[in-house]
């Protein structure tokens, strides 16, 4: 019996048999330079020869079929499941699925047209929604309107129900509003969606990640909810502009290459042929909010008014009055007063004092989000309080003490920063202070560095006092040559700032174009933006940072690049992005992007050591190793490394040098206590050292 695999094979051959009997039968027709007819006889005689072929293939295919499923329940000893599965595995890749049974035609959902609701509901949903979003009468009465208007104007069954354009600064309740909204409409059946679906734009920094973009929006457009917000709006890259704006113009997404649906999800066709292309992505009869953490204003000025004009609805959250803002934050109050009571067993009172110390640091841009939280914090004070000094239960009055919000209960009081401080203690601060004055030269940073406490002290005095704050870049370049203490200064740098209460974790996170940029394309955004989120609360140091530009071609380094100013606006008030390199080639580093120079004003050049610095590293460095460096060795030492910075103080090693000659110093006093054992084991003699200058 032959093996199931000939099947296959057989197939091949006897085609290629006949077609070479053919061939000896039928004459070869000479050459005549006569110019062919093509008629439509002719053209429906070829359809016809085509058609006769392809039934005739898949005739044979279809017998081999029966032949190979049949052999395959006798021929069990001659091969495995396994390899007769990849036989139909091969056979199915080359000329598709040979299945005798007739192909079942998927059953479309039939499309329910959409019909006009009662906007009445809309109305009763205003005014319960005012209750619970405080302060915004006017942009929600714009939100109504926009759910209504498709419902008075009039549907059209193959058009968005409505784009509007959500604005305006954070913390002002938009999400809040359109959650709501829509769950309260979906009870009332006049929406189907119970809560909205977001879609981040943020996210899809450049061409590279489009499949990603159109995936998640089939997904969108696709899915059974009415509702879609395209959140964070004011940060979608320039390429994805003008694809919203035909979501807004046309109600659909043209797309641009062959694609399919695999599965339920959209996929690139390639070369293969599909049974379900898709050529639009349709999101007829969504609501479509498009939602920016900016004011109508800046939005226009970024986009210009081409793109904000499109849309007929735009809903501007509302500026709070000082009773508002007192209102929510008494409303909050209420339920931690409330909680502590339930939860904690205590009686809470917070003072007048400190609701009007919370109202005086309102801040439009930010909104009341970092209120709330300050009242949040008051409750994470007594949870604490109760965990440390084991109240069962008792009284509590918050007021304010020194300008600073207090727990006091009894005699004892203790302020939320000594409950919650996440500062460093007194003595790591005088640690940190101590290392850094250790420092061999260096004293203009230095200087800098004690400047930068000063002014966070001030601006967290003016925010209390309720004044405006000044919201100065913090990132910064080090320039110089290798061995200069760019790294060093860095780690203390972060340290500091976390003791000081910039940043909230304080970690270094060093890293080079290779940690950064990927080997294809679509890895680059991810990486960066993994770097990135490590270092969240810390410093990122990128080494070498000119690196990442090797031209106007590195199309992977400029997409580093904008990932990372992307990073930093993001992530502005919890991370510090330090870079670093040779003095010339960071200054054409900066030259790559346009927002590169604005967001590292701080430019730190970090000067070649002198001889003297370089001597007096060498006694630090013997001294952490339990060396000296002997009184005779001194002057020989000062004269080398003087020598050696005039020469060529870029490429010396600076700092390094130092450290190379005090530990090439210890490996020669080894050998040599070897033949002198009586010898001080702790100095280095001016024999240990090799000055020679290498021509």
């Amino acid at each position: 019996m032959r093996k199931l695999g000939n099947i296959y094979n057989d197939f091949f051959k006897e085609g290629a048999l006949e077609n070479e009997n053919k061939s000896n039968k039928e004459p070869k027709e000479t050459k005549k330079d006569v110019k062919e007819v093509i008629t439509p006889q002719k053209l429906r005689k070829d359809a016809e020869i085509l058609d006769n072929l392809s039934n005739s293939l898949m005739e044979t295919l279809k017998k081999q079929g029966e032949e190979l499923k049949k052999m395959s329940t006798s021929s069990k000893d001659l091969l495995t499941e396994e390899e007769i599965a990849e036989i139909e595995r091969q056979v199915a890749k080359d000329f598709g699925n040979l299945s005798l049974e007739e192909p079942k035609e998927e059953k479309k959902e039939e499309e329910v047209p959409i019909t006009k609701k009662d906007v009445s509901v809309v109305d009763e949903l205003y005014t319960l929604i005012t209750h619970e979003v405080v302060g915004q009468k006017e942009f929600l009465r714009k939100l109504m309107i926009s759910f209504k208007r498709p419902h008075v104007s009039g549907i059209e069954q193959d058009k968005i129900m409505n784009a509007v354009l959500v604005c305006g600064y954070p913390g002002y309740g938009k999400h809040m509003a359109l959650d709501l909204s829509t769950a309260f409409l979906h009870e009332k059946q006049f929406l189907t969606a119970d809560k909205p679906l977001y879609i981040d734009i943020s996210k899809y920094t450049g061409k590279e990640e489009e499949n990603l973009f159109l995936q998640d929006m089939y997904m969108a457009a696709s899915s059974k909810s009415d509702v879609i917000v395209i959140d964070h709006l004011d940060c979608v890259a320039p390429y994805y502009l003008q694809q919203l704006a035909d979501i807004v113009k046309d109600s659909e997404l043209s797309l641009n290459k062959r694609y399919g649906i695999t599965k339920g999800q959209l996929v690139e066709a390639n070369n293969a042929l599909l049974s379900e292309a898709v050529s639009t992505i349709s999101f007829k009869g969504k609501y479509v909010f498009f939602l920016s953490h900016l004011p109508y204003a800046k939005l226009t000025d970024k986009f210009g008014t081409t793109f904000t004009n499109l849309f007929l609805d735009v809903c501007e959250n509302d500026e709070f009055s000082k009773e508002e803002i007192k209102g929510i934050i008494e409303k909050q109050i209420q339920v931690i007063t409330n909680k502590a009571k339930e939860q904690l067993q205590f009686d809470v009172c917070v003072e007048s004092s400190v609701i009007d110390l919370l109202v005086s640091i309102f801040s439009s841009k930010e909104g009341v989000e970092p209120l709330l939280e300050q009242v949040d914090r008051i409750y994470t004070g007594l949870t604490q309080y109760k965990l440390e000094y084991s109240v069962a239960s008792g009284t509590f009055t918050i007021t304010l003490v020194n300008d600073e919000i207090t727990l006091v209960h009894g005699d004892e009081s203790k302020s939320l920063d000594q409950l919650l401080s996440r500062e460093y203690h007194d003595e790591e601060m005088v640690s940190i202070k101590d290392e850094l004055a250790s420092i061999v030269g260096l004293d203009e940073i230095k200087k800098y560095l004690m400047s930068l406490e000063d002014d966070f002290k001030v601006q967290a005095l003016r925010k209390k006092q309720g004044l405006k704050t000044a919201n100065v870049s913090k990132h910064m370049i080090f320039t110089g040559n290798p061995g200069t203490g760019k790294t060093t200064i860095a780690r203390i740098l972060a340290r500091y700032l976390k003791g000081i209460g910039v940043l909230s974790s304080g970690q270094l996170i060093e890293v080079s174009r290779a940690d950064l940029v990927g080997r294809y394309v679509g890895h680059t955004a991810p990486l960066t933006k993994q770097v990135i989120e490590s270092a969240l609360g810390g410093v990122l140091f990128i080494d070498e940072a000119y690196s990442l530009y090797r031209g106007k071609d590195d199309s992977f380094g400029l997409e580093s690049i904008d990932t990372l100013v992307k990073g930093m606006e993001d992530n502005r008030d919890d991370l510090l992005v330090v870079l670093a390199g040779y003095t010339k080639e960071m200054q054409e580093f900066l030259q790559s992007n346009s927002g590169l120079k604005s967001r590292f004003p701080n430019v730190i050049e970090f000067p070649d050591y002198t001889g003297e610095e370089l001597l007096s590293i060498a006694n630090i460095q013997a001294s952490s190793k339990e060396y000296y460096v002997a009184e005779e060795a001194q002057t020989p030492l000062l004269e080398y490394f003087t020598r050696v910075q005039l020469r060529n103080a870029k490429e010396s090693g600076n700092g390094r040098l130092a450290r190379n000659k005090i530990e090439e110093a210890i490996l020669n006093q080894s050998r040599r206590l070897i033949a002198e054992p009586e010898s001080d084991m702790k100095e280095l003699k001016l024999m240990d050292f090799d000055l020679d200058i290498e021509e």
